[in-house]
C-alpha cells in the first residue's frame, strides 16, 4: 500500500514535466477510460453484489460485499464526477493517468474475481483486494493540487478514499484487535454511503442540469459555501451508519458485517 501510495506521488511530479505539451492523441483518452473503464468495473462489481446476495443458501461472506460495495462506490465517482474529463482540456501529462487508470482496470477486475471465488481463503489472501481502494486515492493524487481549486475535491479524498482505505485494516485482521476492524469496517461503510449520497446528487444533476445552478445560486444568497454540502453527507454517511451498525436497518449490518452484534466472517480464525 505505501509502495503504491509512493508511486502514485512519482508520477505527479513525473506529470509536472509534460504539463502544456500538446498530444492529439490524449484528446480522445478521458472519455474512453471513464466511460470504458470504470463503467465497465461498475457492471462487473454489480453483478458480483448480486450473486453474493442470491446465494440464500452460501455462507454469508459479508466482507465481500463490503468489498464489492467500496468498488461500486469508487466507480460511481469515476463515471458520474470524473466526467468532467471528457470535456476538459488535456495535455501529454494525461497519458500517465491514462496509463493509472489501464493498471487500475486489470487490478480492480481481478480483485473481483476473486471476490467471486468459492474459497474465503483465495479472497482474504488477494493482495489486490487489499489494496484496491488505493488505486483510487493514487489517482487522485495525481491530479493534486486541485486546479482550480476544488474545495469539496478536499473533502472527498478525507471523507470519502482515506475512509474506504481502511478497508485494508478488513481484510487483513488481527485476530486480537477485533475491536478495530470492527471500527475500521464501519468508516469504510460510511464511506461508501458518502459516495452514494455523491453520486444522487451528480445523477440528479445530470437529469436536471438547472439544478447546478440553482445550488449555486442558494449558496450566494445564504452566503454559505458549498463544502457544507460535503460535509453534510459526511454528517448523513456517518449517521447512518450508526443507525444501521445499532439496529441493523433493513439487515445492512448483518450483510456487510457491520451489525452491533455481529462479526465479520472469519473473524474469529487464528
Amino acid at each position: 500500500m505505501v509502495l503504491l501510495l509512493a508511486l502514485s506521488v512519482a508520477v505527479r511530479f513525473a506529470r509536472l514535466h509534460l504539463a502544456g505539451v500538446e498530444n492529439a492523441t490524449m484528446a480522445v483518452w478521458p472519455g474512453q477510460v471513464i466511460f470504458g473503464f470504470y463503467f465497465a468495473l461498475l457492471v462487473f462489481a454489480l453483478q458480483s453484489a448480486q450473486k453474493l446476495f442470491a446465494a440464500r443458501h452460501a455462507p454469508s461472506p459479508t466482507r465481500r460485499k463490503l468489498f464489492l460495495l467500496v468498488i461500486i462506490g469508487l466507480c460511481l465517482d469515476f463515471v458520474l464526477v470524473n466526467v468532467q474529463e471528457t470535456v476538459a482540456h488535456v495535455d501529454a501529462s494525461y497519458g500517465f493517468v491514462a496509463l493509472w487508470d489501464a493498471v487500475t482496470f486489470f487490478a480492480w477486475l481481478s480483485a473481483i474475481e476473486s471476490s467471486r471465488s468459492d474459497s474465503e481463503g483465495v479472497f482474504a489472501a488477494s493482495s489486490l483486494v487489499a489494496i484496491a481502494p488505493v488505486f483510487a486515492l493514487g489517482r487522485e493524487i495525481l491530479f493534486v493540487p486541485y486546479t482550480p481549486f476544488s474545495g469539496r475535491a478536499y473533502l472527498d479524498l478525507f471523507f470519502g478514499n482515506l475512509a474506504v482505505c481502511l478497508w485494508v485494516f478488513v481484510v487483513r485482521p488481527v485476530a486480537e484487535r477485533r475491536r478495530s476492524q470492527k471500527a475500521a469496517s464501519l468508516a469504510v461503510f460510511a464511506g461508501c454511503v458518502y459516495w452514494a449520497l455523491n453520486a444522487v446528487e451528480n445523477v440528479a444533476v445530470f437529469a436536471w442540469s438547472p439544478l447546478a445552478k440553482a445550488l449555486e445560486s442558494l449558496f450566494a444568497r445564504t452566503g454559505a459555501s458549498s463544502l457544507w454540502l460535503s460535509v453534510l453527507y459526511a454528517v448523513i454517511a456517518i449517521s447512518a451508519t450508526l443507525v444501521v451498525w445499532r439496529w441493523d436497518l433493513f439487515r445492512l449490518g448483518t450483510h456487510f458485517g457491520i451489525a452491533k452484534r455481529d462479526t465479520l466472517d472469519n473473524a474469529a480464525a487464528p
